[in-house]
């Protein structure tokens, strides 16, 4: 799914942009803020694939000015004559922009710019996997308990039984450890299960990854508890793997209450 958002109070161009959307790209997220409700963009994760910016609007010329937009999307300024000539000159204040509509949105120019959005997305995706990939093996050659979790910000190290789970959201997903709390990773679950799977992670459910180290019980309601009291469901389905991992020789050990 590619998740676009325009923020601005221009009724006009965020009906041409949902109906362009929904005629021509059905798997294509679109919502639509007013200026005020975007002011906390820029505070919370994760932030939409494309932003499409009313440069009319107070806040989309503040942020034009004081060079904020969002670095872990590509942002699109909406433009028309209204947009005073100082914005204009800015210079280095428009690095964060990648590219300009001018009002009023013409819908042939909406699917090029959504086109060229969602290649560029998907090249940046692919170029982080590779990199976490190559970050992974040499971290594991100096030292091989540590794991590359990549988020918007870069990569944070730390080793892998600091790690009590993993919680898949949506295309991204929450690692919550024992000491740095949680990080918001830009990896979906899958590739952790695929990642963690040698440092004895289980994939409990579709939307869990735990540490089969830091179980503390097993309720007959299929729900994990770990350590730190959090819990986890677990998968009808993946019950009997489970409890298979706890029996003979080998495997994690089960803590008593």
């Amino acid at each position: 799914m590619f998740s676009t958002l325009m923020i601005g109070n221009d009724t006009v161009a965020c009906d041409t942009i949902r109906s362009a959307i929904q005629q021509f790209c059905s798997d294509v997220e679109f919502r639509c803020l007013s200026s005020e409700a975007g002011e906390a963009l820029t505070t919370n994760t994760p932030v939409p694939d494309l932003i499409f910016w009313d440069a009319a609007g107070n806040l989309a010329s503040r942020h034009v000015e004081a060079d904020t937009f969002p670095s872990g999307s590509l942002n699109v300024l909406l433009i028309d004559e209204t947009l005073p000539a100082r914005a204009v000159g800015a210079g280095a204040n428009w690095a964060s922009v990648h590219n300009c509509l001018r009002k009023p949105l013409q819908v042939a120019d909406l699917l090029i710019t959504l086109s060229n959005g969602r290649s560029l997305v998907e090249l940046r995706r692919a170029l982080l996997q590779q990199q976490v990939l190559l970050h992974n093996i040499m971290a594991r050659q100096i030292n091989p308990g540590i794991v590359g979790i990549p988020t918007e910000d870069g990569m944070e190290f730390l080793p892998a039984q600091e790690i009590l789970r993993c919680e898949g959201l949506n295309k991204y997903t929450k690692i919550v450890t024992n000491r740095q709390g949680s990080i918001i990773s830009s990896y979906n679950i899958g590739e952790f299960a695929k990642m963690l799977q040698t440092f004895g992670f289980f994939a409990c459910h579709k939307s869990h990854l735990i540490n089969l180290r830091c179980i503390k019980r097993l309720t007959i309601e299929n729900q994990i508890i770990l350590h730190d009291g959090s819990c986890v469901p677990l998968s009808r389905r993946r019950r009997l793997e489970f409890v298979q991992r706890f029996r003979g020789d080998g495997g994690c050990g089960m803590a008593a209450d």
